[in-house]
């Protein structure tokens, strides 16, 4: 039986094993669309996501600021080569651009097939940023008849503000509530299941989060509009 790719030995980063809806979603949109994909990960760690993708020979932009997690080195006791270092021993470089900067803060003018934001938006270094602005900055990033998924934190108490900040912790429905179903297909979205993550850089005790996922495609709209010039002028 051959190993999956996803999960194959030294694909563990210091975060674990990548999801599998990191798989699961890439083949079924790649199934989709017929063809290999635009991936956008941003804060992509040391690879936990991205690397998954790269091995199946998609094209994906990641952002990351943390040189530990680029470069390797030891954090919390924690010992990881660095994504860049994962890309050069597996010969990934021609599939993957890595920017060095944070992507809410940046200016990204392209759109892609597939925005995947895997515990992104909770981030300290993204706290001074609303919950709003960071998941708008997601879906502009997203082309049309493209997909976004977000797997996001929600805070165990709603009205503990100092154990779970407004800007990093999600209420329940509030991600649905930045999605214009307009413009937006939700496809899947589940909230309030608590997940156990082991220690890991950053926090170094075994921790539970409660957690929400979401799953959407951005409708092509055009053609309504299309539609409904050519009903006018009749």
């Amino acid at each position: 039986m051959k190993q999956d790719r996803c999960n194959k030995k030294g694909s563990k980063g210091v975060f674990g094993i990548c999801p599998k809806t990191c798989y699961g979603y890439m083949r079924n949109i790649e199934s989709v669309l017929n063809r290999k994909l635009n991936i956008l990960v941003p804060d992509s760690m040391d690879g936990y996501t991205a690397i998954t993708f790269l091995r199946y020979g998609h094209n994906v932009d990641c952002y990351e600021k943390d040189n530990f997690l680029l470069y390797g080195g030891i954090n919390d006791s924690f010992h990881t080569i660095g994504f860049n270092q994962k890309i050069l021993n597996e010969r990934l470089q021609s599939l993957v651009n890595i920017n060095e900067d944070n992507y809410y803060e940046t200016k990204v003018e392209k759109q892609y097939d597939f925005v995947y934001s895997y515990r992104s938006l909770h981030l300290e270094r993204n706290k001074h940023l609303s919950l709003k602005k960071k998941v708008k900055k997601l879906l502009s990033s997203v082309k049309t008849n493209g997909y976004l998924y977000i797997f996001y934190y929600m805070a165990d108490n709603n009205s503990d503000y100092t154990n779970y900040p407004e800007n990093q912790y999600f209420i329940p429905c509030e991600m649905k509530s930045y999605f214009d179903l307009n413009d937006w297909e939700i496809i899947y979205s589940i909230e309030n299941h608590k997940r156990n993550h082991k220690a890991h850089p950053f926090n170094k005790v075994d921790h539970f989060h409660k957690v929400g996922t979401i799953f959407a495609r951005k409708k092509n709209n055009r053609r309504k509009l299309i539609y409904r010039y050519i009903y006018t002028i009749k």
